[in-house]
């Protein structure tokens, strides 16, 4: 279930910043994995500051928000085609 409390945007900054630093740490000891493998990446960050005691509570709602946006129209062409055919 997606918490509905506001983002701060001043504080999502400094968390983001937090996360380049861990990113770019990793690509310059050669750790980043490849693009397509980004997931794990950001998987591996969530799972460091969580480990360290980081609060990241502004990123993890805002990166919680774009995971749960469709990647396609394609359910709601569906659910439009599903009504065209009942009227």
């Amino acid at each position: 279930e997606f918490n509905y409390t506001k983002i701060n945007s001043n504080k999502v900054f400094d968390e983001e910043v937090l996360a380049k630093r861990f990113l770019n740490q990793k690509m310059k000891n050669g750790q980043l994995a490849p693009l397509p493998f980004l997931t794990i990446e950001m998987g591996k960050l969530f799972k460091y500051f969580h480990k360290q005691q980081i609060q990241i509570p502004n990123l993890t709602k805002l990166v919680e928000f774009v995971l749960s946006l469709p990647g396609t129209s394609a359910p709601v062409k569906k659910i439009f085609s599903m009504m065209k055919n009942i009227m």
